[in-house]
């Protein structure tokens, strides 16, 4: 029968934190990790179930910006919200104040649950702001997902619809990209193809689960 230390080693899972840039790709990098077999988990997903109606996270959100964000469904409108807090730097301290807090609770508590369970496979969990909000201590290694400048604007651009000098700003209002690539693990660079980026995805995941495969030796 295995020891209680043993067991403890055997549970431990290799989490991988997923960041970027914004409009570089990670959710397109993060669903080709969970198709090659990682158990992914997602910031945004999880933002997006906080500030569902009736939670207290979306009642302080209220409470903080009056009923202008809300869509006449009552949910968040998500596009109108995310203009306004590139563009006005107090709003976005506000909201990130509201909303991060129970964002890295909730992700702690899930990878707590997958460490616990017999869940073999290696975690990656998709948080744009990992650096800026300080995080990487619930991670192991960290997966930049980047591109080129220009690439990143026209992706931008062409996903919002923004003028240039907004989506210039929404660019400029995230930690810089050479700063992120600096301090991760690995970088996948998504300018090209998506055959491309996906070759570059299974090449780290080889090295990820075969420094799974080691950390539970």
């Amino acid at each position: 029968m295995a020891s209680g230390t043993e067991v403890a080693e055997e549970q431990v899972k290799l989490v991988i934190g997923l960041t970027g840039g914004i409009a570089t790709g990670k959710s397109t990098v993060l669903e080709m990790f969970r198709t090659l077999g990682a158990f992914v988990l997602s910031a945004d997903e999880v933002a997006r179930e906080l500030l569902q109606p009736g939670t207290q996270v979306y009642l302080s959100f209220v409470e903080s910006f009056g009923k202008e964000y809300l869509r006449s469904d009552g949910q968040v409108d998500r596009a109108a919200l995310a203009r306004r807090i590139y563009l006005d730097p107090n709003a976005r301290r506000r909201l990130d104040s509201l909303t991060h807090p129970a964002i890295l609770k909730r992700l702690r508590e899930q990878i707590e649950a997958l460490r616990a369970s017999g869940e073999k496979r290696p975690i990656v969990v998709e948080i744009p702001l990992l650096y800026e909000v300080n995080a990487q201590d619930m991670v192991d290694r960290v997966v930049v997902v980047a591109s080129e400048h220009a690439t990143q604007f026209a992706r931008l651009k062409r996903r919002t619809g923004w003028p240039d000098d907004q989506v210039e700003a929404a660019i400029l209002s995230q930690m810089p990209l050479f700063q992120k690539i600096a301090l991760a693990d690995w970088v996948v660079w998504s300018n090209g193809s998506l055959e491309e980026t996906a070759q570059q995805v299974r090449e780290i995941w080889k090295e990820i689960t075969e420094a799974a495969e080691e950390d539970r030796q």
